[in-house]
């Protein structure tokens, strides 16, 4: 009898494990470079036994992106070792917030290493959402990711409300779940503006968008307004960018420089997320205003792209694998007496939109 060549040994082995539910349905496959390097083959043989999955329904390719399980397999021989991650975006949307995206890999990947397999949900604001597919297995945790009545409506929350074993992931305004775990905003940005301070900043600035007023935003703000209170000789102010919806990068771009031309005394601008921290370095390159020289600029989130541009961003890195492992204990492991808020503080990065901190060198 001849041997399976390479690319259909390997075909075998996924679609195996995609049968046997530890690649659920909806769940993102492994990146091609993780498979190669577990299974021991080249990527081109992954790439080619993926093919064949695309080809046959099982999966579906994305370009650029890992592969999405379209195969439900009922969760066979996994009945007992399912967890469920609930959000307000479609699956094939999620790459569309950095932050979600990197911390549902993580999930994928730590939980394989407890033996257990994630199903995506998504709720659509707009609809009735029906949670009866939680019925149909044993879950060991259900996460609700960054959702609040904003998002999906108030009678779909009440539903979510209903669930025992939910976890809420990002505390929002009225989350769902009574099991918090979540990154200290507030904590990581009092953090952020006493290392700027520390970078010789005096007249800081925190610059949100008109769209990002939920809770973890308003934290932000709360932290830089009681660093700036409880430092001496520093003023600090708040403002509010107003972006029309669906703007083009142009248009975002003056209306930034109009807002950074009616606040010349601020020398180092706090930026409530990364995008918009790369959006005022593009204005004040327009404006011929030098980074960190004459005005630092500094992000919170700590984005892939925002470590990987230049100049680099320094930013507020949210602490993903900490919260990850969080929540996965927290589901898998017995429930406390008593409702659990773990909260996390994230790390500073320094790049190269700010000045070292005073009496020291550059950083790396």
């Amino acid at each position: 009898m001849a041997r399976p060549n390479s690319s259909e040994r390997i075909y075998q082995q996924i679609f195996s494990r995609i049968e046997s539910g530890e690649y659920p349905y909806n769940s993102f496959l492994p990146s091609e470079q993780e498979l190669a390097r577990e299974l021991n083959v080249s990527r081109n043989t992954i790439r080619k036994a993926i093919l064949r999955l695309a080809n046959e329904n099982a999966v579906k390719k994305s370009q650029g992106r890992q592969s999405r399980v379209t195969y439900w397999s009922g969760g066979k021989n996994f009945q007992q070792q399912n967890l469920a991650w609930i959000s307000y975006m479609k699956p094939q949307m999620l790459f569309s917030n950095q932050i979600y995206f990197e911390m549902f890999k993580i999930m994928v990947e730590m939980a394989r290493v407890y033996g257990y397999g994630i199903h995506f949900f998504d709720i659509d604001r707009a609809g009735d959402w029906d949670p009866a597919r939680l019925n149909e297995v044993s879950w060991h945790g259900i996460f609700a990711v960054g959702l609040s009545p904003q998002l999906i409506g108030r009678e779909n929350v009440a539903k979510l409300r209903a669930i025992p074993n939910l976890i809420s992931i990002d505390e929002t305004d009225d989350c769902p779940g009574k099991n918090i775990v979540t990154i200290d905003n507030y904590r990581s940005a009092r953090l952020m503006t006493e290392y700027l301070i520390s970078c010789g900043a005096r007249n800081l600035g925190f610059l949100n968008d008109s769209i990002q007023r939920g809770l973890p935003f308003r934290e932000r703000e709360r932290g830089f307004a009681d660093a700036i209170a409880a430092a001496d000789g520093c003023s600090g102010v708040s403002v509010i960018l107003d972006l029309p919806p669906y703007s083009y990068f142009t248009v975002q771009i003056q209306k930034m420089i109009e807002l950074l031309q009616q606040h010349p005394e601020v020398d180092c601008w706090f930026c409530a997320n990364d995008n918009l921290a790369t959006l005022a370095l593009s204005a004040l390159d327009a404006m011929n205003i030098s980074t960190p020289g004459q005005v630092m600029i500094a992000g919170f989130d700590g984005v892939y792209t925002s470590q990987n541009i230049y100049p680099r961003l320094t930013t507020l890195v949210q602490p993903l694998r900490e919260v990850v492992d969080a929540a996965l204990k927290l589901a898998i492991d017995p429930r406390p007496a008593a409702p659990a808020v773990l909260k996390f503080t994230g790390r500073i990065f320094h790049g190269d939109t700010t000045r070292p901190p005073q009496g020291q060198g550059v950083l790396s």
